[in-house]
């Protein structure tokens, strides 16, 4: 028996119609400031479903709270898997791409090919960045430049330079 007709069998097994009779725990409310970890008293203990792979990330800070909880509803084979994939292409998934998993394996439709596909998508925090100090420029930069027009300003200038050294290397041939 797969994963997904086990999960589709678990409400009629405990006397529901569907997973949609199951009620979420409300807070009663508080009169003063409740801090996270008292707001959303469940959230620890979905963590207890994470693999000890996943644990140690989190542990160490490769992975962020709210992505293990996320990454708690997938199987055991399934966080292996994924535990596989992110030592693998040394990638962590952002809380996007746990979500989206997440949803793909409740739906019964995460698949491995799915599941190398969202690992595999290039996330804004890891793509190639240079970042240089503006004072560095100051005194090369036209007074009064934007950012973006600094940037345009350096690119052209960067540009210019590579096709003035592709010029002199084929005149020197």
């Amino acid at each position: 028996r797969s994963v997904c007709e086990y999960i589709r069998r678990l409400p009629s097994k405990y006397g529901y119609q569907s997973w949609r009779q199951f009620q979420p725990l409300k807070p009663a409310p508080v009169p003063y400031p409740m801090s996270s970890k008292d707001r959303y008293p469940g959230f620890p203990l979905r963590l207890t479903n994470l693999i000890p792979g996943l644990l140690d990330l989190m542990d160490e800070g490769k992975i962020a709270f709210s992505v293990g909880v996320e990454l708690s509803y997938l199987s055991e084979t399934v966080q292996r898997e994924l535990l596989e994939i992110i030592q693998r292409e040394d990638c962590t998934p952002s809380y996007s791409q746990a979500n989206r998993l997440h949803k793909a394996f409740t739906g019964c439709s995460l698949t491995r090919e799915g599941l190398a596909s969202v690992m595999s998508e290039e996330k804004a925090n890891q793509r190639d960045r240079i970042v240089l100090p503006r004072k560095a420029f100051d005194d090369v930069l036209p007074k009064g430049y934007s950012k973006q027009d600094a940037e345009a300003y350096i690119l052209d200038a960067v540009r210019h330079y590579n096709e003035y050294r592709h010029r002199r290397r084929e005149r020197e041939r």
